[in-house]
């Protein structure tokens, strides 16, 4: 029998004046003293996230309070923070799950509930809608259990929910605002120009020149066609004193966690200018395995540094099946765009990198309608590169030919993406009365020429 048990703890301690953590304990369920828990080695610092492994070997089955405190360099203990954990004894020879099973409210007894299709194995993640027609509006508790080759079931998981009537209609956002601070009440916000959508992504620059400096809070929300606003979206900003003509940017720079000083970090290059857009590979050779903070940040031609920029990242220790990209894809976004349809490309030698130029039909989407282009390269692991985004108009014309030979009319035109079918029109005049007189799946059709003057056109139908 071995024995396993999964615990993630973030430890968050008061410090008086920046003192250092110098040591760090637990218990369980009996306090023995400050300093007669058991150590666990860290490095002193005055903020630590410490990742360890439980001592339960003294413990038998069943539940317990955890208990876990840290001692500053003024023998000062913090807070105790406590858990409730669980000690189970795990065999190595793992069962076949073979059934799953749902239900609301009531237990109907074990395998009384109802039924979710799964392919067995000893690890499962399965997807399922659960059935809702039979539960009223407002709050339950759903449960979820399992059942291995030995018929013998699991703890049940139990989730509360919310089930509320809701038709699924998707209005068109006609407006956006912004204001800073104070609330200068609906539709009284800084106006944001913007082409009406159901979904909808748009760059703009916010006027600060009313604020003054240091720190504020914008808000930003949208009015639908119904004249209904969203819920406000508040991100917290800083006004920095503004000089009078803005420098170049001369150096980028990089570290991880701990500030080794401005100047000392890993050095971008970059070509100077007053803004700037750099891609870059950051090397992780030097970082454990595990969490960590990226710091990026900018120096002016004046030697003068922007603030900090930070992002959390993980860094995982995996085999590379493969580091080669086997396709280029891409979606788009915005307007009327259809972002779950994934386009690829893979006409390519497969190679760690790869210089490809790909022509990418845009007849599918809305002449004059702004879209996001989002495309990101695919290796052999499945993995997906950093995104880059283009934003653009759609603009363009369709190019269609019609021709005439051997006393028969035929039409061309592109192929629309995504298209099922196309429908072909006519009419005598150029304007109005046109009537159908025949589908296609192909990008192409003809007709014998049966008068002096006809007036053609065709439209994609997608279903």
């Amino acid at each position: 029998m071995k024995i396993f048990l999964l615990l993630i703890l973030l430890l968050l301690t008061t410090v008086i004046f920046s003192l250092n953590i110098i040591q760090l304990e637990y218990f369980f369920d009996s306090d023995p003293g400050f300093g007669n828990g058991t150590n666990v080695p860290i490095t002193s610092s005055d903020n630590i996230t410490e990742n360890f492994n439980l001592d339960m070997n003294g413990l038998t089955q069943g539940f317990y309070r955890l208990y876990i405190r840290t001692k500053n360099e003024n023998d000062l203990w913090s807070i105790t923070i406590s858990k409730h954990v669980f000690k189970f004894d795990f065999t190595t020879e793992l069962h076949d799950i073979i059934a799953m099973e749902y239900f609301f409210d009531t237990d109907p007894g074990v395998g009384n509930g109802t039924n979710v299709p799964i392919t067995s194995g000893n690890q499962i993640i399965e997807s399922s809608i659960a059935d809702l027609s039979s539960v009223t509006d407002g709050f339950h508790t759903l449960y979820v259990r399992t059942q291995n080759e030995d018929n013998k079931w699991s703890i049940t998981y139990h989730k509360f929910i919310l089930k509320f009537e809701n038709t699924p209609v998707h209005y068109n956002i006609v407006e956006i605002e912004y204001f800073f601070d104070i609330d200068p009440g609906l539709g009284n916000g800084a106006s944001v120009s913007v082409t009406s959508g159901t979904d909808i992504s748009k760059n703009f620059v916010a006027d600060l020149s009313s604020l003054g400096e240091g720190f504020h809070t914008l808000y930003l929300r949208t009015k639908n066609e119904n004249n209904v606003w969203s819920i406000t979206q508040t991100k917290n900003i800083i006004k920095p004193p503004l000089q009078s003509d803005l420098s170049n940017i001369m150096a980028m720079e990089y570290y991880f966690d701990e500030d080794p000083g401005c100047g000392n970090g890993t050095n971008v290059p970059i070509s100077s200018g007053d803004d700037i857009t750099k891609s870059f590979i950051i090397d992780l050779d030097e970082l454990e395995v595990g969490f960590h903070i990226l710091n990026i940040r900018t120096k002016n031609e004046n030697n003068i540094w922007s603030l900090t920029y930070t992002k959390p990242v993980y860094k995982r220790e995996d085999e590379m099946v493969s580091a080669n990209i086997v396709s280029i894809d891409w979606y788009f976004a915005g307007s009327d765009a259809d972002n779950s349809q994934i386009y690829s490309y893979s006409d390519f030698t497969i190679s760690e990198n790869i210089e490809a130029n790909i022509a990418v039909s845009i007849h599918h989407l809305t002449q004059n309608n702004n879209y996001n282009m989002h495309i990101y390269a695919v290796d052999g692991t499945g993995t997906h590169s950093i995104e880059y985004i283009y934003d653009f108009t759609a603009n363009f014309v369709p190019d269609i030919q019609i021709a005439e030979s051997n006393n028969v009319i035929e039409l061309l035109w592109d192929e629309v993406y995504g298209a099922n079918y196309y429908k072909i029109y006519d009419f005598e005049f150029p304007t109005g009365g046109f009537i159908e007189i025949d589908t296609t799946t192909q990008n192409n059709w003809s007709t014998p020429v049966t008068t002096d003057k006809r007036f053609y056109y065709v439209t994609a139908i997608k279903e």
